[in-house]
């Protein structure tokens, strides 16, 4: 392919190119357009609301002064005086030294500012990661003491900080007031914890082993009088009906009286145990119980 070819057919991309863009860019540009021209329709009505949404969707489409000046005098219409104010100013910084408009929107500035409420927010002691919210506006703690801009009428004001419940209160300020609002902190929040497994199966084999301790005294009692029985009934190994059925109930007792005892110290151990171990957030031993003979009879001893 010759360099003229080249040349022509990059030209041509070069322009298709272009063309494919425009569209994109043109109809940005005419919805910005029509939405600026519906607000003005809607502000002409005194439908200061539509009139707003209007014009902040078309700066947002195709940023403009003259734009950023309507939606400013729609909001002011709103009372909206600090947001109004804000847009002024903005218009203002947007503004071309030399353009005409400079003094009229100077003049709006000015105006809007005699009017404009301003709120300090006061709080003693103030803690770390402090946080603030006026009517949906969030601050933060370096907002305490300084003179802020706000709109006039009713404020609903709420300061939250770690571990403290919310604390909220609320305040009427009017145009060209200013006003001291005296703010407070929320109790401190307690979280109960919450009980680990451990602690719950150490208590719940307590509760069996005091189940087996009953048992063992029971079932000694029974073996007890069985075996009163027996000698009463067996002279000289020597028994009658009720001697043998006394000694078959008293193996059985006896058996069950053994079985009683074993689980309920098997159980009760290893209750202290975990409710031991759970105690300490970070033991540094490993402590576990075991059953030893001992000369009144059994006993624990504390294993490692």
């Amino acid at each position: 392919m010759s360099a003229q070819h080249t040349r022509y057919l990059s030209a041509l991309l070069l322009v298709a190119a272009q063309w494919v863009a425009r569209p994109a860019f043109a109809s940005a540009e005419s919805n910005a357009q029509a939405l600026f021209e519906a607000g003005r329709s809607a502000m002409a009505n005194a439908d200061y609301k539509q009139a707003c949404l209007k014009f902040r969707e078309s700066q947002r489409l195709e940023p403009a002064v003259g734009t950023l000046l309507n939606l400013a005098t729609c909001e002011a219409e709103q009372g909206h005086l600090a947001t109004a104010w804000l847009l002024w100013k903005e218009a203002a910084d947007a503004l071309p030294a030399e353009d005409d408009r400079g003094p009229f929107v100077q003049a709006h500035i000015q105006a809007l500012d005699a009017r404009l409420p301003r709120v300090v927010y006061q709080l003693k002691n103030p803690p770390d990661n402090i946080t603030l919210d006026d009517t949906g506006v969030s601050l933060s703690r370096a907002s305490l003491g300084a003179s802020l801009p706000v709109d006039p009428g009713q404020h609903r004001v709420s300061v939250r900080a770690p571990d403290r419940t919310t604390w909220s209160a609320s305040y009427y300020i009017a145009e060209s007031e200013h006003k001291t609002v005296e703010l407070g902190i929320g109790a401190r929040q307690t979280v109960e914890p919450e009980e680990s497994s451990s602690r719950t199966a150490g208590y719940w084999l307590l509760g069996t082993g005091a189940a087996g301790f009953l048992t063992a005294g029971v079932t000694g009692a029974l073996a007890l009088d069985a075996r009163k029985q027996y000698a009463d009934h067996c002279p000289d190994a020597n028994c009658d009906a009720q001697g043998d059925a006394a000694a078959k109930r008293g193996k059985t007792l006896v058996t069950v009286n053994l079985v009683a005892w074993i689980a309920a110290l098997a159980s009760t151990a290893t209750g202290v145990g975990l409710l031991l171990t759970d105690s300490h957030e970070t033991p540094i031993e490993s402590t576990a119980w075991r059953l030893v003979p001992v000369a009144a009879g059994m006993g624990f001893q504390k294993a490692f």
